[in-house]
C-alpha cells in the first residue's frame, strides 16, 4: 500500500484506521472526528492500529489548510473486468491526478491539489447509477492504495478543473461523507428537495449541515442522539413519516441498527421527534402545537437554574456590552474565569454550574489573553493549572459565523468537550457585513443560538461582547440594551445581559446594569479593575513582572455619579492630608479645582467612611481634616 499512496499524503498527520462499515477510528474502540484534528494519526500509527483491531483499512482526512480536494466517482467501475464507465474516464481524464480504485472497486477516488469555491458538493446522474461527489475539508476519503492504471502517480495542481466540475455540478445538492451504502429507500425524490430548501433557510441549517451532510459521529455523542437531532428537523419540514424515514435513510447516519429484523428503531425514533417536537403524523408539520395548561401543571418543566448565582441564568445567551476601550473584554475574561474555576465572579457572585469554558476572540492575540488571564489569576491567588483542560481559547483563526463549515466544527467540539459557557469576542469580527447588515447578524446569532440549544438535557451559555453607542443627548434616554450598536433585533436577542457605562473621572471603573429577561435582575453596581504591585511570574521557563488584575464590586457605588464623588473624594483626602491645618470648605474647592459641586457630596463620603471629619471653626464655618488631626485649640473665655 505504502509504495502507491502519493508521500505528500502520507507525509501529513490527517489518518484514521476505519472498519468495514467505514467509521473511522484513532484508537481501539475510539471513534475519530473528521473535524477534531486532535483524533487524527500519522499514517504509519492509523495502518498499526487498523492491523492490530483487524480493521478493514484507513483513511486521509481533508482539513482546511492542507491544499487538498477529493473527488468521488461512485458506482462507475466494473469490479471485476476494471472497466470504467465513459463518463467517469471523461471525468478521470480532466483530472489527471493521482486516483485509486475505492474499498468496494465500483469506484474510484482522485485526489488533486485545489480549494472548493464553495461548501461540498454532491450530484447523482440523471439515470440514477453513479453520482460524482467534491470536498476538500471535514470528511474523510478511505484510502486503498491500489492505484488506477493510465493515470499519473502524483497528485497535481487542479485549481481550474475544480472550478469547472464545481460549477457544471450545479446547486440542488451537498457533498455527503465516506459513509456505509445508502438503503434503496433512501433516494430523494422531488419534494425531499423543497424540505432540504427549507430547512436550508432556517435556524435549523446548522444542525441540518452537520447531520445530513457531514454524517459527523463525533466521541462522546452517540449515534442514537444524532438520529434523534436528524428526525427532530425533519419532522419539523415533514408531517409525512415515510418521507422523514426516507430522508434519514439517504443521510450519512444510515448504518446497520436501522435495518435490524424485527426491531422497529427507525420508526420509534421518529416516534420519540415527534413528542419531542410537538409535531404530528399526517398533518401540517408547521402548524403550532399547543399544549395544555393542565399537562404543563402536572409536568412542569424543570428551572433553568444559574449559571453564575443571580447574575446570569444557566444556558441563557446574551450580551456584554459597552462602548470602546471600557473593560468588556476583561469583564468577560473575569466570567469566563470565574465559571471554569468555579470561584466567585467578582468576588460576590457564586457559580453554580461549573465547567468547561469556550473562549473564542478575534481582536486579541493569544500571549495577550494569556496574560490578561495569568494577571486575574494572580488577583485570586490561584494557580493557572486551575484552568488546565476548563479553559478552551480559540483566538484569531478567522471564524465567520456566517460560513456553516465555521459553525459545524464549533458545534461538534461543543458536542465533544461539552463546556457550559461559549463567549464571543467581539460580535462585529464574526461576519463580514456591517453592524447595520440585518441578513448577516440574523446568520451569526442563528449560529450562537445553536451554540446554546444542544440536545438532550445539555444547556450552553453564550455571552456575546458588543458594542454601544456613544452616549449623547440624542439617545440619553433609550434604554441600555437599545444603545447597542446596529440591528434593533440585537437587544431583544439576548436572556441576559450585562450593559455597561464608564465616566472620564475614573479610567478603571464601569457601571455595570444587569439585565434579566426571566428573572428580577439584581441592582446596578460598579465594578473596579484594580492592578497591585507587579509579582515574578514563570511564563514558558523565563521568569517576568505580572501585575495582578482584581476585578470587584465596588462597595457602596451603585451610578456615574457615584465613580465621579468617589473620585473627587479621593482627590479631597489626599488635597487634606497635604495640609498641616484644618481647611475651609471654599480653601477646598481651590485645592481641588473644578469639582465645586462634588465637594459637598464628596467630604459627606469621607466622613461616613471616618477619612475626614468636620470641627465647628469661627461664625460656625467647617473646618475639615483627615480622620486623626489634631483639634481645634479652645478659644480663650475671657470675659467681655
Amino acid at each position: 500500500m505504502i509504495s502507491s499512496i502519493p508521500a505528500e499524503l502520507r507525509a501529513l498527520k490527517q489518518w484514521v484506521a476505519r472498519d468495514a462499515q467505514k467509521r473511522p477510528y484513532s484508537a481501539p474502540g475510539k471513534l475519530a472526528s473528521s473535524t477534531d484534528a486532535g483524533s487524527w494519526l500519522v499514517y504509519e500509527d492509523a495502518v498499526a492500529l487498523a492491523e492490530r483491531e483487524k480493521l478493514a483499512g484507513v483513511g486521509f482526512v481533508f482539513a482546511p489548510d492542507d491544499g487538498f480536494c477529493g473527488i468521488d466517482l461512485d458506482h462507475c467501475r466494473d469490479a471485476i473486468t476494471g472497466a470504467v464507465q465513459p463518463w467517469a474516464q471523461r471525468v478521470i481524464e480532466r483530472f489527471a491526478s493521482y486516483t485509486e480504485v475505492s474499498p468496494s472497486g465500483t469506484g474510484v477516488h482522485i485526489f488533486v491539489k485545489a480549494t472548493l469555491p464553495g461548501p461540498g458538493k454532491k450530484r447523482n446522474r440523471p439515470d440514477g447509477v453513479g453520482a460524482v461527489e467534491m470536498y476538500d475539508r471535514s470528511r474523510y476519503f478511505t484510502v486503498t492504495g491500489q492505484h488506477l492504471a493510465g493515470t499519473p502517480a502524483t497528485i497535481e495542481q487542479r485549481q481550474d478543473a475544480v472550478a469547472d466540475i464545481y460549477v457544471r455540478l450545479g446547486t440542488d445538492a451537498v457533498a455527503a461523507p465516506e459513509t456505509s451504502a445508502r438503503a434503496a429507500s433512501g433516494k430523494l425524490t422531488p419534494e425531499d428537495t423543497a424540505i432540504i430548501e427549507a430547512i436550508e433557510s432556517s435556524k435549523d441549517a446548522t444542525a441540518w449541515h452537520r447531520l445530513f451532510i457531514a454524517g459527523e459521529t463525533r466521541p462522546g455523542h452517540s449515534g442514537s442522539e444524532n438520529d434523534h437531532e436528524l428526525a427532530a428537523i425533519l419532522c419539523r419540514y415533514s408531517s409525512d413519516d415515510a418521507t422523514v424515514e426516507r430522508m434519514m435513510r439517504a443521510s450519512p447516519l444510515h448504518r446497520e441498527k436501522w435495518d435490524r429484523r424485527g426491531d422497529p428503531y427507525l420508526k420509534r425514533t421518529i416516534e420519540g421527534a415527534r413528542r419531542k417536537t410537538g409535531t404530528i403524523a399526517g398533518t401540517d408539520a408547521r402548524e403550532a402545537a399547543f399544549v395544555d395548561f393542565g399537562t404543563v401543571h402536572d409536568a412542569p418543566p424543570p428551572s433553568v437554574g444559574w449559571l453564575v448565582d443571580g447574575i446570569w441564568p444557566r444556558g441563557a445567551r446574551g450580551w456584554i456590552a459597552g462602548e470602546a476601550k471600557l473593560g468588556k473584554s476583561w469583564l468577560a475574561l473575569e466570567l469566563a474565569v470565574a465559571v471554569a474555576s468555579g470561584t466567585p465572579f467578582l468576588g460576590r457572585h457564586e457559580v453554580v454550574t461549573s465547567g468547561k469554558v469556550f473562549y473564542l476572540t478575534e481582536e486579541s492575540n493569544l500571549r495577550a489573553i494569556y496574560t490578561r488571564v495569568r494577571m486575574i489569576l494572580l488577583a485570586k491567588e490561584l494557580s493557572p493549572d486551575i484552568l488546565r483542560g476548563q479553559l478552551h481559547l480559540l483566538v484569531r483563526q478567522r471564524v465567520k459565523l456566517t460560513d456553516p463549515r465555521w459553525s459545524t466544527r464549533i458545534l461538534a467540539a461543543i458536542d465533544r468537550e461539552k463546556p457550559v459557557a461559549v463567549f464571543l469576542d467581539p460580535l462585529r469580527r464574526y461576519h463580514d457585513g456591517g453592524e447595520n447588515d440585518s441578513a448577516d447578524l440574523v446568520a451569526v446569532l442563528d449560529a450562537a443560538a445553536s451554540f446554546q440549544e444542544r440536545p438532550g438535557e445539555h444547556r450552553v451559555a453564550v455571552p456575546i461582547v458588543h458594542h454601544m453607542r456613544k452616549a449623547s443627548e440624542a439617545n440619553a434616554e433609550a434604554r441600555a440594551g437599545q444603545q447597542m450598536r446596529g440591528s434593533s433585533d440585537l437587544h431583544a436577542w439576548g436572556d441576559a445581559a450585562f450593559y455597561c457605562t464608564g465616566t472620564s473621572e475614573d479610567k478603571n471603573a464601569v457601571v455595570v446594569e444587569v439585565e434579566l429577561k426571566d428573572a428580577e435582575a439584581p441592582p446596578t453596581f460598579v465594578v473596579g479593575i484594580e492592578y497591585g504591585e507587579p509579582q515574578e511570574v514563570e511564563v514558558g521557563g523565563e521568569w517576568i513582572e505580572m501585575k495582578p488584575a482584581l476585578l470587584r464590586i465596588r462597595d457602596g457605588q451603585a451610578s456615574k455619579e457615584d465613580i465621579k464623588v468617589r473620585a473627587v473624594a479621593d482627590k479631597v483626602l489626599a488635597f487634606l492630608a497635604a495640609q498641616t491645618e484644618r481647611q475651609t470648605v471654599g480653601a477646598i474647592k481651590s485645592g481641588v479645582a473644578g469639582r465645586d459641586k462634588m465637594i459637598a457630596p464628596a467630604l459627606a463620603l469621607l466622613e461616613r467612611e471616618r477619612k475626614a471629619d468636620k470641627q465647628a471653626g469661627p461664625r460656625n464655618a467647617q473646618l475639615w481634616a483627615v480622620v486623626g488631626a489634631p483639634p481645634l485649640p479652645e478659644p480663650d473665655n475671657l470675659p467681655f
